[in-house]
């Protein structure tokens, strides 16, 4: 994964991610890191960069069965990355410091009265 200058479109810097983090196909920032979603793996993986630094930062693995990761979109401090699955899934990562974490799966509702006993 590279850098690139956009003024000359020149090549400023690079980091080589390790093995299991390869193939990546999506993208999104929140101004000073990246977030990349691998796809070809199983589980996928959101890998968290510097972008000054081009330093890999850490990961995230999700669940089991959330593969090939090919869309992605931030809103306040969380990404949503679209899986290539049948069904397609949603994974809501916390993009946070420290490092990005899968958010848990938001309870239901509870139904009826509130239990006061």
């Amino acid at each position: 994964m590279g850098s690139v200058n956009l003024a000359n479109m020149t090549r400023v810097d690079a980091v080589t991610l390790p093995a299991g983090e390869d193939y990546i196909l999506t993208a999104v920032t929140d101004g000073t890191y990246g977030y990349f979603g691998t796809t070809f793996a199983s589980p996928g993986r959101v890998v968290k960069v510097d972008l000054a630094t081009m330093t890999r930062i850490d990961a995230v693995t999700p669940s089991s069965g959330e593969v090939d990761l090919r869309s992605a979109i931030t809103a306040g401090t969380h990404g949503y990355f679209g899986t290539d699955t049948s069904p397609g899934r949603v994974v809501k990562v916390n993009l946070g410091s420290p490092p990005p974490t899968p958010a848990p799966e938001p309870s239901p509702a509870p139904v009826g009265p509130a239990y006061t006993g």
